[in-house]
């Protein structure tokens, strides 16, 4: 829980297009070793067929002149 959603999905979605299988998220929040963390993803098709699916809708309406629906996304 310590990566944002949308971080993560976001790195997801270049894994998907870049077609690979690692990547990792560092995250810092000060200058010390111990204010830093390095978070490792693997690859998980079901998650990026979800992601790429909402992109799709989401490029649809973008496409059709209509308003997303937002509400019930995940965060």
């Amino acid at each position: 829980g310590i990566v944002p959603y949308y971080y993560e999905t976001q790195v997801r979605h270049y894994m998907a297009v870049a077609n690979i299988d690692h990547a990792a998220i560092c995250c810092a929040w000060g200058f010390k070793k111990e204010e830093t963390a390095l978070i490792f993803l693997e690859r998980d098709m079901d998650l990026e067929k979800e992601i790429m699916d909402a992109e799709s809708r989401f490029i649809d309406c973008v496409m059709c002149g209509i308003e997303p629906d937002v509400a019930d996304e995940n965060q």
